[in-house]
C-alpha cells in the first residue's frame, strides 16, 4: 500500500487497491455474461443441429412409407379389378 491509499483508507475513500477489485468483479460478471450467452447460443446450436438430424431422419422414413403405400394402393387397386372381373364372370354365367 502507498502513502495515497494509506492516506485514502484514513479518510474513507476508494483506495487503488478497491478500485481494482471492483474491476476485476465487473470484469469477471462481463466474462460470467458472456460464457453463459456462448452456452446459451452453444446449447442452442447443438439442439438445432440434432433437429435438423431428425427432421431429416423423418424425411427418409416419410418418403419410404409413401413409397410403400402406393405400392399397397396398387396392389389393392389390382385385387379389386380382379375381383369385378370374378364378379362379371359370375353375372355372365348367372345370365345364360
Amino acid at each position: 500500500m502507498n502513502a495515497k491509499d494509506i492516506l485514502a483508507e484514513i479518510e474513507g475513500n476508494e483506495t487503488h487497491e478497491d478500485h481494482k477489485q471492483k474491476q476485476v468483479f465487473i470484469y469477471d460478471e462481463s466474462v460470467e455474461k458472456e460464457y453463459q450467452n456462448f452456452r446459451k447460443n452453444q446449447d442452442s446450436f447443438f439442439l438445432k443441429k440434432s433437429a435438423m438430424q431428425q427432421a431429416e431422419k423423418l424425411e427418409i422414413e416419410i418418403s419410404n412409407l409413401e413409397k410403400e403405400l402406393q405400392e399397397i394402393t396398387e396392389k389393392l387397386n389390382q385385387k379389386k379389378s380382379e375381383f369385378i372381373q370374378a364378379l362379371k364372370v359370375i353375372n355372365d354365367i348367372n345370365n345364360e
